[in-house]
């Protein structure tokens, strides 16, 4: 498992010459639907916009688990193109997220979107590894705890294994593995999360980022 989710990072690292070449993801393992999913996006942003919904199919205004269903659709007509989910809870061995969606609703949920050829992004609020509290506990020293080699590096290690578990059974119909944009550590420069600015230097960030691709 340790090097399972780098192919899913394949989005968020990528690299291009111009807008005459062909864009290269920097994995070279990178899938095809990775590949296909990174060209889509850039194609995109030539044409217009993204709509997405957290939680779309989940649940909505005065609804909850109904199969089809979905606020953007009861008002626009149509799904939203990305399909936002949150896997905190996920690392703890819960059978729900930090949103009250059971993950294997999630899974189905997921699967449901891509069919669609919705583009699905994930979100990671972990645990704190260091002190077992919520992701919003920015005690110092977290990051420099979990690095390779580290006191708590162990917990870290166990957390990202539940993550690529799941993150690999996301399948396509045909048995394809299911591209994400996965968005760990995100909002990096702010104090509210362990991973932010009150709990590490920018070396120990950037340090735990490679790691965590890798």
């Amino acid at each position: 498992m340790r090097s399972s989710i780098l192919f899913f990072f394949s989005f968020l690292l990528c690299y291009f010459n111009s807008d005459a070449q062909p864009v290269k993801p920097s994995d070279a393992k990178a899938t095809k639907e990775t590949v296909n999913l990174y060209t889509n996006l850039k194609n995109v942003m030539k044409k217009g916009y993204l709509v997405g919904h957290q939680g779309a199919l989940a649940y909505g205004v005065n609804w909850k688990y109904k199969p089809g269903r979905s606020d953007i659709k009861d008002v626009t007509g149509d799904y939203p193109a990305l399909y936002g989910w949150e896997l905190g809870g996920l690392e703890l061995g819960a059978k729900m997220n930090l949103d009250s969606v059971p993950f294997d609703k999630m899974r189905h949920y997921i699967e449901e979107g891509y069919r669609r050829g919705g583009v699905i992004t994930i979100s990671w609020h972990g645990t704190n590894p260091y002190t077992g509290k919520t992701a919003w506990d920015p005690t110092p020293g977290t990051v420099a705890a979990i690095l390779p080699g580290a006191e708590k590096h162990d917990v870290y290690q166990a957390q990202l294994d539940k993550i690529a578990h799941f993150l690999l059974s996301l399948k396509g119909p045909k048995g394809e593995l299911i591209p994400v944009l996965f968005r760990p550590l995100h909002e990096l420069t702010g104090g509210w999360f362990w991973w932010g600015a009150k709990s590490s230097s920018v070396d120990e960030f950037k340090t735990l980022f490679q790691y965590t691709v890798k």
